[in-house]
């Protein structure tokens, strides 16, 4: 088994990794995830300390570029940026990142994508709540694309 104490952070994030340990103990995560998971971020937090970033510039576009210069690396596990999807709904939720767009702003066809993702979070028959990213890419993998159904009144 793996130590999640075992991820030394150093750099902006540094601060966030007991709560984040915390957080993800929490909601259900094995200790062996929890150690993969600190050490990502301790990997992100020094390379967002290599480019003079603060925790509060860790963005959506951030997150793929660091995914970017792992994959660069010839890393291959927790090497997209969705791989950061439970750090940055962390930091969101604490405020110290920016929070996604409210879905009343986006599309229609995104808007039934993140209600449905929320459904499938919010399901009690799921033991623990999928991460967001799973629950997103299960709702694009249920939907062909086409428009909602409208109602037809007696035809």
């Amino acid at each position: 088994m793996q130590n999640p104490d075992r991820a030394r952070l150093a750099g902006p994030l540094a601060r966030h990794a007991e709560g984040f340990r915390c957080d993800l103990t929490r909601r259900g995560y094995r200790q062996g995830t929890v150690a993969r998971q600190l050490r990502l971020m301790a990997h992100l937090s020094r390379w967002m300390e290599d480019q003079r970033l603060e925790a509060d510039g860790l963005t959506p576009a951030v997150a793929s570029a660091f995914a970017a210069r792992r994959r660069a690396d010839g890393h291959r596990v927790l090497a997209s940026a969705r791989a950061l999807d439970p750090l940055l709904g962390y930091l969101a939720g604490r405020g110290v990142t920016p929070r996604a767009v409210p879905v009343e702003d986006l599309p229609a066809a995104e808007r039934f994508l993140a209600c449905y993702a929320g459904y499938l979070r919010g399901n009690a028959a799921w033991q623990r709540r999928p991460p967001t990213s799973t629950s997103i890419s299960y709702a694009r993998s249920s939907w062909d694309g086409s428009p909602p159904p409208t109602a037809t009144h007696g035809n």
